[in-house]
């Protein structure tokens, strides 16, 4: 557990979801306005961790499709995402990051029918990183370790600014279209910014100066949709992080169950693995184009002792709005003939 706080401190873990199907704008930039629809408003809350570190990561996206692309069939999107990353109890300790991004992507057609689509997303925003309270486990020998609480003597807040892309590819896989592909990768933190709380009037070596760079993270996800019937499909998906050599790699196996055709009403559920970390259920329900999800995380046996097998709760949503303009007719008044 010390340790574990002790890695807290300096570094906040970059966000990442069990239901990244629900929170978009965080995994790829390319997924922006990537939909059929007028706009889409995705809300997602994450606890991580109870028992000890406490993980809060609320998040928020509104993305749209608004204007037409260089060529017949092409499109341009803007969204617009943010989401705060809490450690620790605001009472006696906790390191808070929030972050704020606004983005943009182009989606081009790549063939006549329409049915394969290469999408280009860019995002650039800001981060605030802030420390309040005082660490129960301090290293003074570690000038990245800030030393106080936010009093004269302690650097404990920071803004910088930073940039992601990614690329993604969706096709439609057969005639009925029902059975669709998505995949991407995307990198975020390529300015690497440097999120360092310490200085040198903090706990470190006066004169020194610490540098705690972002390492550029790299996702990439892979989501296939199998009907079988008309009733049930099956959503098959894959998603990796990678950050500074570090992989995380979840699979998972979600299937949806049409119980209400007319009112096009559906349940869901699902399994996934986390390797070396944790087991999650999926557990959702979709109305019409309006999803609600949730997800628990299990710890493995290894992570069972300091976290009491609980490794998180997730709560995600995602509304995509539909609004066209109705056509005018003009009416036609027919002259009899006598």
């Amino acid at each position: 557990m010390v340790g574990l706080l002790g890695y807290m401190v300096p570094k906040a873990q970059d966000i990442h979801f069990t239901m990244f199907d629900l929170s978009p704008l965080t995994l790829n930039p390319g997924l922006i306005g990537d939909f059929n629809g007028t706009f889409r408003v995705t809300g997602n809350y994450r606890i991580q961790w109870p028992t000890i570190a406490k993980y809060q990561t609320p998040s928020i996206g509104i993305d749209a499709p608004l204007l037409k692309g260089f060529r017949k069939n092409d499109w341009i999107s803007f969204g617009i995402a943010a989401y705060q990353d809490k450690a620790g109890e605001s009472s006696a300790f906790q390191l808070k990051k929030t972050s704020g991004w606004l983005g943009g992507s182009y989606h081009a057609v790549l063939n006549k029918k329409g049915t394969n689509v290469m999408s280009l997303g860019v995002q650039s925003g800001g981060t605030s990183k802030s420390l309040v309270g005082n660490p129960r486990f301090q290293d003074p020998s570690d000038p990245a370790f800030p030393g106080g609480s936010g009093g004269p003597n302690g650097d404990n807040k920071k803004s910088y600014s930073d940039l992601n892309v990614g690329l993604v590819y969706s096709s439609i896989l057969n005639k009925e279209k029902t059975s669709a592909l998505n995949m991407g990768v995307s990198m975020y933190h390529l300015t690497k910014p440097n999120g360092s709380l310490g200085s040198s009037q903090g706990g470190g070596t006066p004169g020194s100066t610490s540098s705690d760079k972002q390492d550029v993270l790299i996702n990439a996800h892979a989501v296939l949709s199998i009907p079988r019937g008309d009733l049930l499909t099956f959503f098959p998906a894959i998603v990796l992080h990678n950050l500074a050599g570090n992989f995380e790699l979840a699979g998972q196996l979600k299937g949806e169950l049409l119980v209400n055709k007319e009112k096009d009403f559906a349940v869901q559920g699902g399994l996934g693995y986390r390797v070396g970390d944790a087991a999650f259920a999926l557990f959702g329900a979709r109305y019409k184009d309006l999803k609600v999800g949730l997800a628990y995380d299990f710890n493995i046996p290894g992570a069972t002792a300091s976290t009491s097998g609980i490794g998180g709760y997730e709560l995600g949503v995602s509304y995509i709005a539909k609004i066209y303009k109705k056509p005018v007719v003009k009416p036609v008044i027919f002259c009899p003939r006598f």
